[in-house]
C-alpha cells in the first residue's frame, strides 16, 4: 500500500508545469492534462467552485451588498469587486459561498483562480483555456500577451471570475488578472489594498463576526445547549477569540471532537504560552486549518523593517497606539514608523482604531506578534524600552489630565512592568 502524504505545496506556473513533489502533485499533473476543453465549441459552461462550508453562518451586511453587486450584463453596478480583511476572517469563505448562491446569474459561468497555487501567467492561461483556447495560449509566451488574450474570449460574455488569495502578487502584474470587459465581474480576496481596487472598483472590508453571529457558529458545529452558564461561557470564548471566524470554526472543531466545555476551553487557553499556537486543527499544514499557519503566510511576506516592526507592536497594551508612541519605544524616526504602519494596515496586519489618529492590533494578531518577540529574543527589550518611555510620559505629563486619559491604557502597563521588575531586583519573584 502507497501510504504517501500528500504535500500542500504544489503550485502551477504560468508555463503550465506542477512544481511540487508527493502524490498530490502527481495527481494534479494527471488532471491538468484532460480538465481543459479542446475547443470553444466544446468548452461547456464552467462552474469552477470549492465546496460550499455546511456551517457558514451570518455575514448578513455583506451577502446584501454582494448580492446587488454580483450582476452580469452592461447594467451592472461595478465589473469589479474586493473583499478584503485580515488572515482568517473569512473572505474566501464568503466568495465562495457567494458565489454558490448567485453564480447562476451568469450565463457563461464562475471561474475559480486561487493565487497560492498558480502564478500570474498560469491564472490567465487557466481563464483561457477553460473555454477552450487552451492551443492559443501556448502560442503567446509573455503575460501582457495572455491578458489580452483573456480580454478577447471574455468580451461578450457573461462570468464570474473569482480571483482569489491576490495578496502575494506584484502590484505592477494585478491589473493583468482583471479582464475590465462589460458584462463580467471579477471578484477578488486579498489581504492587501490594491489600487486597482479602489480606483476601479467596489471594495469591502471584511470584519470579525458579530457576538450573535459568533455563538450562532459555536453552536452549530458544538451543539445548541440550554445551559446559562455554558451560553455565557461560549460569549466569553467568542469574545476570547477576537470573533475572529477561523478561530472560532477550529475551536469548535477541537471541543466537538474532545468533548470539552466553553469553560474547560478557556482555561485551557488562559494558561497557553501562546493563544494562536493552540488555535489548530491536529496535523494543521493547511492556513484553514490553523489560525498561526494563516498569519504566518502574512508575516513572512512581510520585508525585514516590516517584520521587526510587526514584532514589537505587541508590546503596546490594548487601547490603540499612536506612531509617536511607537517610535518613542523603538527610539526610531516618527516619519519611519508612520510609514510602517501605513504598510502594515495595507497588509491587514494593523488597523485603524477608533480613537482618531491611532492603529490597534487584532487581539489574536497582538498574540502572534508577542510569540514571535518572544521567539526572536526581543520580548524583554521592548518591554523595558515600553516602561522607560510610559514613566517618563506619565512624568512629563503628570498635569496633563488629557494626556494621561490618551495613554491611560500604556501607563498601567508600564507601570505593571515597573513594579514586576522591582519585585524580581530584590528576589522576591
Amino acid at each position: 500500500m502507497n501510504d504517501e502524504r500528500p504535500t500542500s505545496e504544489v503550485k502551477i506556473t504560468g508555463d503550465g508545469n506542477v512544481v511540487g513533489d508527493g502524490s498530490l502533485a502527481q495527481v494534479v499533473r494527471v488532471v491538468a492534462q484532460f480538465i481543459y476543453p479542446p475547443s470553444p465549441k466544446e468548452a461547456p459552461r464552467p462552474f469552477q467552485l470549492p465546496l460550499d462550508l455546511p456551517t457558514f453562518t451570518g455575514r448578513d451586511a455583506y451577502l446584501l451588498e454582494l448580492d446587488g453587486l454580483l450582476q452580469p450584463g452592461t447594467g451592472q453596478t461595478v465589473s469589479l469587486v474586493g473583499l478584503r480583511g485580515t488572515a482568517g476572517v473569512g473572505k474566501s469563505v464568503l466568495a465562495v459561498h457567494a458565489a454558490h448562491r448567485w453564480g447562476d446569474r451568469f450565463r457563461d459561468g464562475v471561474v475559480w483562480v486561487d493565487l497560492r497555487q498558480r502564478d500570474v501567467p498560469s491564472a490567465l492561461r487557466h481563464v483561457a483555456s477553460t473555454y477552450g483556447y487552451g492551443e492559443e495560449t501556448k502560442q503567446i509566451p509573455d503575460t501582457e500577451g495572455l491578458a489580452g488574450l483573456v480580454r478577447s474570449v471574455l468580451r461578450e460574455r457573461e462570468a464570474l471570475i473569482i480571483v482569489d488569495n491576490a495578496e502575494r502578487v506584484a502590484a505592477e502584474e494585478f491589473p493583468l488578472l482583471l479582464p475590465g470587459v462589460q458584462g463580467c465581474v471579477t471578484l477578488v480576496t486579498s489581504r492587501r489594498s490594491f489600487t486597482e481596487l479602489r480606483r476601479y472598483g467596489r471594495v469591502l472590508p471584511v470584519g470579525e463576526m458579530e457576538r450573535e453571529e459568533a455563538e450562532t457558529l459555536l453552536a452549530r458545529i458544538i451543539g445548541e445547549t440550554m445551559d446559562k452558564d455554558e451560553q455565557a461561557a461560549r460569549g466569553e470564548l467568542a469574545k476570547r477569540l477576537g470573533w475572529l471566524p477561523l478561530a472560532l470554526d477550529i475551536t469548535a472543531r477541537l471541543m466537538a471532537e474532545r468533548g470539552w466545555s466553553s469553560a474547560e476551553c478557556l482555561d485551557r487557553l488562559e494558561g497557553a504560552a501562546s493563544l494562536v499556537a493552540e488555535l489548530c486543527l491536529p496535523l494543521a499544514e493547511r492556513p484553514e486549518d490553523s489560525v498561526a499557519v494563516a498569519f504566518a503566510l502574512s508575516y513572512e511576506a512581510l520585508k525585514e523593517d516590516q517584520q521587526r516592526l510587526f514584532r514589537a507592536l505587541g508590546v503596546m497594551a490594548e487601547g490603540g497606539f499612536a506612531a509617536l508612541a511607537v517610535a518613542g519605544v523603538l527610539g526610531e524616526e516618527r516619519a519611519k514608523v508612520e510609514r510602517g504602519l501605513e504598510d502594515l494596515e495595507a497588509l491587514s496586519l494593523a488597523r485603524p482604531s477608533v480613537v482618531r489618529g491611532k492603529y490597534d492590533l487584532h487581539p489574536l494578531l497582538a498574540d502572534y506578534s508577542r510569540t514571535l518577540a518572544r521567539e526572536a529574543g526581543e520580548w524583554e527589550s521592548l518591554r523595558n524600552a515600553h516602561m522607560a518611555y510610559y514613566m517618563a510620559y506619565g512624568n512629563q505629563y503628570s498635569d496633563d489630565y488629557r494626556a494621561l486619559i490618551a495613554e491611560k491604557e500604556n501607563l498601567v502597563a508600564a507601570v505593571a512592568s515597573f513594579m514586576l521588575k522591582g519585585l524580581r531586583e530584590k528576589g522576591l519573584l
